[in-house]
């Protein structure tokens, strides 16, 4: 753990119920610790014994009671007595100051009575005489070793103690890492919400951290960012259909307003409104419901306002512009919300958060920034300082981070979220591609195999699959999803900004494909190279499959559209069929449909089915269903004919950012698959505690 003045270094196993939770603190939090101490003096071991880590010791402090039979037997009652006194959960029970705990110890030190033999008498005896030293040693252990005062403190929170700890995940459960926003930290610093992937399928998880497991929120499916009430009550989220709330009381879900760009994240603010982003824009809308108002627009040269927070009680939204150059040349913003007037704060910074330690905190160059920040000024009073270094960041560029107004942090480690590519087999036999773990999502294989296109953080990068060879090809673009032309020369591949092409023979040269936006979502280019098929989120709702031409007019053109979601388009090896991924249903399944027309269409996968890949060889549709990697034979020819889906291998392979777009592709033989395995015991989130003590410690206000 990281020290600082007023800061307890590891001493987790030691700290109170509300200095873990990141709670004000004040003489009874020494009674706890003395609690502990001298419980662990007589006992010979912690009161907490089975916590093998930091988190493990956090998490037994907030939940479970202290191991009272450890204690010797013949332990006077005055002694168990105080101990309970001290180690009382809720602060009102507890014993007020430690002077009270001297009569209690007073009361050990006399003759007892009851005891009937020597033996027991004897065994007393030596732990009466124990008890001051344990108590004296107990003290002082406290005020010089761990540095607590026996005072009352100052709820200040530079002398709260940090502390760190690795929060895991359910199992099978990873952090989606395809939007902005993916966790939340709740304002008093005891929950924390984030966006889980579990199987392909989405849902907002909540973790109060005096609890050992994080909870699905139903009615949260397909969530893709999360945001906290201001009283921590309730969770904002977006999903393709719009902006949610759910109550934590009852778990009631509410639509708040339909058709938000959902991965540009949400911000709640006390004032009572919710800010989100719509059109490429900020919109507002009342958290008890009602009209969304649109709060900003574009200007010449932007394509996107996102990841809003609030300052000056509602009255000012902070936000990043993401310029059309991308977001690496992204500044932050504030718009004051009665006048709408904007003004930049940072060039070259984005995600931006206002704490109460009187720091703006944003991110850049992989890291999280803080400088001293004058909010009702909105001016800088110092230089930015880097505080928090190797913090992973999703798809769209932003940290995969987020803090409490408490004062502590969550976030993911960089390459915490790591894997390896794999070859399997038909029979689920296993073979390593790559020796070296880093973050790969969607790899896509080119038409010869030799090469493979992946995403490791914010860039793509090429994998030569003969001489392993691995090689950069774009450069702090915020680029994802890449697909492959089937020449091999260019790959498509999407940014914040829109879809982008990018040439494969080293030269860097790339261009915007005009026409698209930030919803738009590369899935396949067909075989004659002319055509580009994408997924589609608009204002309208959800994602829609469309097409645009990549050799002439690339204005994107409609071909499935619904209330319902569809994506992940492919089309076959003739390009004369389309199989695609719909939720009409109420489950997604895939879908099979002449390419261009007309509008028939057959249903491929029985029993639910995401993530379709034809075979090379026309004749066989792969799907992904849970865990299980599925095939069902095709013939269109004269009719269309559909087998019985079989499963080929059942294993836990990721699914990386969407559920529709591909995180595998298939070998040009149709016999081995090319997969994403995540390392194992790897899932989880870094919390720290009263992560602003060393923050002012770090950047201090002058």
């Amino acid at each position: 753990m990281m020290a600082s003045a007023g800061v307890i270094l590891g001493t987790a196993a030691y700290m109170s119920p509300e200095q873990a939770r990141g709670h004000p603190v004040d003489r009874r939090t020494d009674v706890w610790s003395f609690g502990c101490v001298l419980f662990e003096m007589l006992a010979g071991r912690r009161c907490f014994a089975h916590a093998d880590s930091t988190s493990d010791a956090i998490a037994a402090i907030l939940s479970q009671e202290p191991d009272w039979h450890a204690l010797p037997a013949a332990t006077p009652e005055p002694i168990r007595r105080l101990l309970r006194r001290c180690l009382k959960k809720p602060t009102a029970e507890r014993l007020h100051h430690l002077a009270d705990a001297r009569i209690e110890i007073d009361e050990a030190m006399a003759e007892p009575r009851g005891v009937s033999t020597g033996h027991r008498r004897s065994a007393r005896a030596r732990i009466v005489r124990m008890i001051p030293w344990a108590a004296a040693a107990a003290c002082a252990i406290l005020a010089l070793g761990l540095g607590l005062r026996l005072r009352t403190y100052e709820p200040d929170r530079s002398e709260r103690p940090l502390a760190q700890f690795e929060m895991s995940l359910p199992p099978g459960v990873e952090v989606y890492q395809g939007s902005s926003q993916a966790m939340a930290f709740s304002p008093d610093g005891t929950h924390v919400a984030f966006v889980g992937n579990l199987n392909g399928l989405r849902h907002v998880y909540v973790r109060d951290l005096g609890r050992l497991d994080a909870v699905a929120i139903r009615g949260s499916e397909n969530a893709l960012s999360c945001f906290f009430s201001p009283a921590g009550d309730a969770v904002g989220f977006v999903t393709d259909f719009g902006v949610h709330k759910v109550s934590l009381r009852d778990l009631q879900v509410t639509l708040l307003a339909p058709y938000a760009l959902n991965r540009s994240g949400g911000t709640w603010g006390s004032d009572g409104r919710v800010t989100f982003t719509r059109n490429d824009g900020l919109w507002q809308v009342p958290s008890a419901g009602g009209k969304p108002t649109q709060l900003t627009t574009l200007a010449a040269g932007e394509s996107l306002h996102a990841w809003p927070a609030v300052v000056n009680d509602g009255k000012t939204i902070l936000f990043t512009s993401v310029p059309s150059s991308g977001v690496q040349r992204a500044r932050v913003e504030a718009v004051a919300v009665d006048t709408g007037k904007r003004q930049v704060l940072i060039e070259g910074a984005r995600f931006p958060r206002h704490t109460s330690s009187g720091h703006l905190v944003f991110y850049r160059d992989g890291g999280l920034y803080a400088v001293p920040f004058d909010a009702a000024r909105l001016t800088m009073t110092g230089q930015p300082i880097e505080v928090t270094a190797a913090v992973e960041q999703d798809s769209s560029g932003a940290p995969l981070a987020e803090l409490s107004s408490a004062g502590s942090l969550v976030y993911q480690r960089a390459g915490v979220a790591s894997g390896r590519l794999v070859w399997v087999s038909r029979q689920g036999i296993e073979q390593s591609l790559t020796d070296v773990p880093r973050a790969y999502l969607s790899p896509h294989l080119s038409a010869d195999n030799r090469r493979i296109v992946v995403g490791v953080g914010s860039d793509l990068w090429i994998q030569d699959t003969l001489r392993s060879t691995f090689t950069r090809l774009t450069s702090q673009q915020a680029a994802s999803y890449p697909v492959w032309t089937p020449d091999g020369k260019q790959i498509v591949f999407r940014t914040p900004t829109g879809l982008r092409s990018i040439e494969t023979d080293g030269s860097g040269r790339s261009r915007t494909i005009a026409g698209t936006t930030s919803g738009d979502f590369p899935s396949a280019v067909s075989p004659d190279g002319a055509t580009l098929a994408t997924a589609r989120r608009t204002t309208d709702g959800p994602a829609d499959v469309y097409v645009l031409s990549l050799a002439g007019d690339s204005t994107p053109r409609a071909l499935v559209t619904g209330p319902a979601f569809e994506g992940g388009p492919q089309f076959s090896p003739d390009g004369g069929w389309m199989a695609y991924v719909s939720s009409e249903s109420g489950q997604f399944q895939v879908y099979l449909r002449r390419y261009p027309g007309p509008d028939s269409r057959w249903q491929v996968s029985t029993d639910g089915g995401t993530s379709p890949l034809w075979n090379h060889t026309g004749k066989e549709l792969f799907y992904r269903n849970g865990n299980k990697m599925m095939a069902v034979s095709v013939s269109t020819t004269p009719d269309v004919k559909l087998a019985t889906p079989r499963v080929l291998f059942e294993q836990r392979y990721s699914y990386g950012g969407t559920i529709a777009l591909t995180n595998y592709d298939v070998s040009a033989d149709g016999q081995r698959f090319l997969m994403v395995k995540r390392e194992s015991g790897v899932a989880y989130l870094n919390v720290v505690l009263n992560w602003f003590s060393e923050l002012t410690r770090l950047a201090p206000i002058q």
